[in-house]
């Protein structure tokens, strides 16, 4: 969970205007951790058409309670990245996370027909 939040963290400074690099250099996570949290970080921007697209698709904002959106919506992206292209896994306790966990299935099968029609890359 401190993984998600620390991109989340990132993606908002870089909303900003402040580097991917320097961030990502400047936390204070462990060396072994730096990698996957900068796959996380690039892969959401490079993704987040995608994944709000599929976010969409799947109804699963009408699940999401706007207060666990605060401030911004970077960690639900976060997540969903992870669920989807990333670890395809997410861990801990907050309501945001748990909601994800349980649409699960929903936002993959949404990904895959998006797929299938072509509008999204396959991997």
């Amino acid at each position: 969970e401190k993984l998600c939040e620390t991109a989340a963290a990132i993606l908002r400074k870089c909303n900003k205007g402040e580097g991917v690099r320097q961030q990502l250099y400047s936390t204070d996570l462990p060396a072994s951790l730096k990698p996957q949290l900068q796959a996380i970080v690039l892969g959401v921007q490079r993704e987040e058409k995608l994944l709000r697209e599929v976010a969409k698709e799947s109804n699963i904002m009408n699940r999401v309670q706007t207060a666990w959106l605060r401030p911004d919506d970077n960690m639900f992206l976060v997540l969903l990245y992870e669920v989807l292209l990333g670890s395809r896994r997410v861990r801990g306790t907050s309501d945001l996370i748990q909601c994800v966990k349980e649409c699960k299935a929903d936002l993959q099968r949404c990904l895959s027909e998006l797929r299938k029609k072509g509008q999204a890359q396959n991997y």
